[in-house]
């Protein structure tokens, strides 16, 4: 996985500082600005495809403008929709996971039981470590073919998604502990250089998180995974994969 080209691919671009400024807005923008920052980077990712296919593209990066916020945010709701539904089972289970250690640490320590306390806090972190892991993969997977079809129903096709998950569980792992290894110091040097920095540094995180995506799905390619279809952002619709 190349993580440094990865990072530097937001501040290669000609018109990064434009595109920081206009980010920065977005991002501070309620529900809506993140929105639109979604559908930014499905046409980052399907750019990026093209670009790997030796396809002609305008710029891997498309320019930021106020005027595309609504745009933007169209292309956003299937990626949006696909991170909630591929989070809400894993929160689930998390969650019943979590009560069940706290209860049997409640009863260990009102009862003076250690074995049952130290058995509640391993199943805890046990838990939580599996789930983190398993979030990574599975949110991966959706949000991969969010990105690059654009179409809900597509996104949501069971036996696609599981095709995908298995082939690249491991790789999106792996990938994705790299990736939060690097943005923690990269967030606390933006914070240390300004508040502002730190909108332009979850900006360049966001597009190497696409980046990083794009590879996984590249290198499934070469293995002998199927294609996922690329949605045409020229005509844009939430449900028929035109261009969200």
């Amino acid at each position: 996985m190349k993580y440094g080209d990865a990072f530097k691919l937001f501040f290669r671009d000609a018109n990064w500082v434009h595109n920081a400024m206009v980010a920065v807005v977005f991002l501070i923008i309620p529900l809506v600005g993140p929105g639109s920052m979604l559908g930014w980077h499905c046409e980052i990712a399907r750019r990026l495809v093209r670009h790997g296919r030796g396809e002609a593209v305008d710029g891997v990066i498309p320019r930021l403008e106020f005027a595309d916020l609504v745009r933007w945010l169209e292309r956003g709701i299937t990626p949006f929709i696909a991170q909630m539904i591929a989070s809400f089972p894993v929160s689930i289970v998390g969650g019943m996971l979590s009560a069940f250690a706290m209860v049997l640490v409640s009863i260990g320590a009102a009862n003076r039981a250690m074995g049952l306390v130290i058995v509640g806090g391993v199943l805890f972190a046990l838990g939580l470590l599996a789930l983190i892991v398993l979030s990574m993969a599975v949110v991966n997977a959706f949000v991969t073919r969010a990105e690059l079809t654009g179409d809900l129903s597509k996104t949501l096709d069971v036996s696609a998604v599981w095709s995908y998950l298995k082939a690249t569980f491991w790789p999106a792992v792996l990938a994705n502990v790299v990736v939060l290894l690097i943005a923690i110091p990269l967030s606390l040097l933006g914070l240390i250089a300004c508040f502002v920095g730190m909108f332009v540094v979850s900006v360049a995180i966001g597009v190497a998180s696409v980046s990083i995506r794009v590879q996984i799905y590249q290198r499934y390619l070469e293995a002998g995974g199927e294609e996922i279809p690329l949605g045409n952002v020229d005509k844009p619709g939430i449900f028929s994969g035109g261009g969200l």
